[in-house]
């Protein structure tokens, strides 16, 4: 995938290993990467390592904030609302159309 800014990304997914897996981040910069997996974020620089580790379990958090919006009607605790969600869809679809015919699709 490539920004407008020039930057390239890649989102990679699988369902063929018939399990759960992992689920992360992974940002490549000059002397830095960052890679969030699960419950920690790793900050690597030259030289020096750094893990900070989640105290809450962010999926039960993001499911619980989602619950709690529907109950009281109230999407103020919601960090990524519905514009979000259409940009996700269109990038989504995005690659999968460009999975089944082999080429780019410009969004």
């Amino acid at each position: 995938m490539k920004f407008a800014s020039g930057a390239v990304g890649t989102i990679s997914n699988t369902c063929i290993l018939g399990q759960g897996y992992t689920v992360g981040l992974r940002v490549a910069a000059k002397d830095l990467v960052l890679e969030i997996d699960g419950g920690s974020l790793k900050v690597i620089r030259p030289g020096r390592t750094e893990i900070i580790s989640n105290t809450v379990n962010a999926f039960q958090a993001e499911n619980r904030t989602f619950i709690d919006a529907v109950k009281n009607r109230d999407a103020s605790g919601i960090r990524s609302g519905y514009d979000d969600a259409m940009k996700t869809l269109a990038v989504t679809l995005a690659a999968n159309e460009s999975a089944e015919t082999g080429r780019p699709v410009k969004l």
